[in-house]
C-alpha cells in the first residue's frame, strides 16, 4: 500500500514539485487522493478543506459526505470510526458546487473560518479555529498539516496520529522540531501583526474623530 500511494502520487506530480497542502483548493486535493485508501475523519476534514468539528456536524444532519460505517453506506451517523473514500468526497464536493478557487473553500454555514492559506492566518476568527497537527507520544507536536507537502500527506494516511488545536494552543505546546515550530508561529505572528496594524488604523480614525468634534465645538463656544 505504501509504494501503491508514491507511485499513484508520481503519476499526478513529480516528486521535486510536490505542492505544499496549503496551496491546494479542495477539489485539488481530493483528486490526488489514491482511489482506494479509506480516509479517516480527520483526514477527510484535511482533504474538503474543513474543520473535524464541522465534518462531524454535517455527518449528523445528513448534510455531508456519504461515509462507510460498519460495512454500510450512510450519510448520517456519529460513529468515530466511519471511513470515506476519493469517489464520495469528490461527489460531494461537485454536488455543492465547490470550484477550484481557494475562496470557494469556505463556505457559508459549512465552513468556520476554513483552513489557513500559504502566508497564514486570514482574521482573527481563523486564528481561533481549530487547526490539523501531526502529533507523536505525549502529544509532542510535528508540524501542522497545512505546511506539510502532499506526498507527506499521501505516504502517512491511516498512519499518522492527527490532534486538532487552535493555534494559540499549538504555539504554547511541546513541538519536536525547531523549525517547524518557528515556521508555523512565523505564520501566526504574521497575522497577530497585520491585526495589529488594523487596530493601530482604527485608533487613529477614532482620535481623528474625536479631534474634529472637538474642533467644531471650539467653532460653536
Amino acid at each position: 500500500m505504501h509504494s501503491h500511494r508514491c507511485a499513484l502520487f508520481r503519476q499526478h506530480q513529480p516528486m521535486n514539485q510536490s505542492p505544499q497542502l496549503s496551496e491546494l483548493s479542495a477539489l485539488e486535493r481530493v483528486h490526488l487522493l489514491p482511489a482506494d485508501a479509506p480516509l479517516t475523519s480527520s483526514e477527510a476534514a484535511i482533504f474538503l478543506r474543513i474543520s473535524l468539528s464541522t465534518l462531524e456536524r454535517m455527518r449528523r444532519d445528513g448534510s455531508g459526505p456519504v461515509y462507510l460505517q460498519s460495512g454500510r453506506l450512510g450519510s448520517k451517523g456519529t460513529n468515530q470510526k466511519c471511513r470515506y473514500f476519493r469517489a464520495d468526497l469528490l461527489d460531494y464536493l461537485r454536488s455543492t458546487r465547490v470550484t477550484h478557487s481557494m475562496a470557494a473553500a469556505v463556505r457559508k454555514g459549512q465552513v468556520a473560518g476554513g483552513m489557513p492559506g500559504v502566508r497564514g492566518f486570514s482574521s482573527w476568527d481563523s486564528l481561533r479555529v481549530k487547526q490539523p497537527f501531526f502529533v507523536i507520544e505525549n502529544d509532542v507536536i510535528q508540524r501542522d498539516v497545512e505546511s506539510a507537502h502532499m506526498e507527506e500527506i499521501l505516504m502517512g494516511l491511516g498512519r499518522r496520529r492527527i490532534a486538532w488545536m487552535d493555534p494559540a494552543e499549538a504555539v504554547t505546546g511541546e513541538w519536536g522540531s525547531l523549525e517547524s515550530f518557528e515556521e508555523f508561529a512565523s505564520k501566526v505572528g504574521a497575522s497577530l501583526h497585520e491585526i495589529m496594524g488594523e487596530m493601530t488604523d482604527v485608533r487613529g480614525r477614532m482620535l481623528a474623530a474625536v479631534m474634529n468634534r472637538e474642533i467644531e465645538r471650539q467653532r460653536v463656544f
